[in-house]
């Protein structure tokens, strides 16, 4: 069995919590998945670290935009540039 990577955990975790739509912070995420991952990585004694770590890695890879200083992100994809755009249009017209 192949042992998945910090990264690559990260970026499941990302998708199956829903924050692959719209933005997200890093305390939403935090608040998704800290506590799974302290409970996962129980030999890791600085979780948040390697969480953010492992951000800037899915950033490299094309994974994730970095928004704001206020630690806002959002994932890379087709589907959730047409969301943005559709979130967009429709505060226009209200």
């Amino acid at each position: 069995m192949d042992k998945i990577t910090w990264k690559e955990q990260l970026k499941q975790s990302i998708l199956e919590k829903g924050l692959d739509i719209g933005t997200f912070t890093l305390k939403e995420l935090y608040d998704e998945i800290y506590n799974e991952y302290q409970i996962k990585y129980p030999n890791n004694k600085t979780v948040d670290a390697s969480i953010r770590r492992n951000l800037q890695g899915l950033r490299r890879d094309g994974f994730l935009r970095f928004i704001n200083n206020q630690g806002v992100y959002e994932v890379i994809s087709e589907e959730n540039k047409e969301w943005t755009t559709f979130v967009q249009r429709y505060h226009q017209k209200q």
